[in-house]
């Protein structure tokens, strides 16, 4: 079945013939008699505004019907691998981050397009160890504070226990966003103490 981008190239594509040639030929029983110069100037403008809006689109430089994407980005499906650290990275805690997965719709990202983290945190200390909360260090295109993910409060790691973290945002402004693993326990002032300073962290692009 033709669909409408189609027509529009087969129709430009006849304008423009008549444009060069002057008509006085037949397309599929279709008789084109000769047109005067001024009719020829008329279907070279016309051919060309219908056949233009194929060639961008082939280009990338006009976005496609299918969701407003543009044709060389990621079409809707499965999540992509937009970040990945197999780590070990460890902490003064005596923490161990691993696998640190980030996926996404695409990796071109779009404002509103959703973001899933997940990592690992392993107890490589002798002496249990509590946690205040697990959560994703963030900064928006501005420097502003985003964290967001807050879970596993209290939760207690067993010396080499590990456990399993995975959460998920939506950026909502353009720009270029810094991520990290992150957590918090209580200091022996009573203060919360944190994970390295912007653990690991990566930035991802965010476009509007």
């Amino acid at each position: 079945m033709v669909d409408a981008d189609q027509t529009a190239l087969l129709a430009g594509i006849l304008f423009l013939l008549i444009a060069v040639v002057g008509g006085g030929f037949v397309v599929k029983e279709i008789s084109i008699p000769k047109v005067p110069t001024w009719a020829r100037a008329l279907s070279l403008l016309v051919g060309l505004v219908l056949v233009a809006p194929f060639f961008l689109k082939l280009l990338g430089v006009i976005g496609s019907e299918d969701g407003g994407f543009r044709l060389d980005e990621q079409k809707a499906g499965p999540p992509v691998g937009l970040h990945a650290d197999a780590g070990p990275a460890v902490s003064r805690h005596g923490l161990t981050m691993t696998d640190l997965i980030v996926e996404a719709p695409q990796h071109r990202l779009r404002v509103g397009d959703g973001l899933t983290f997940a990592f690992k945190l392993r107890n490589t200390d002798q002496r249990p160890f509590t946690f205040v909360e697990i959560f994703v260090g963030a900064r928006g295109p501005a420097m502003e504070n985003r964290d967001f993910g807050w879970s596993h409060e209290g939760l207690t790691l067993a010396p080499d226990a590990v456990i399993e973290y995975k959460t998920g945002m939506i950026p909502d402004v353009p720009g270029v966003w810094t991520f990290w693993a992150c957590y918090a326990v209580a200091g022996e002032t009573g203060e919360n103490e944190y994970c390295p300073d912007r653990w690991r962290a990566f930035q991802v692009f965010v476009a509007e």
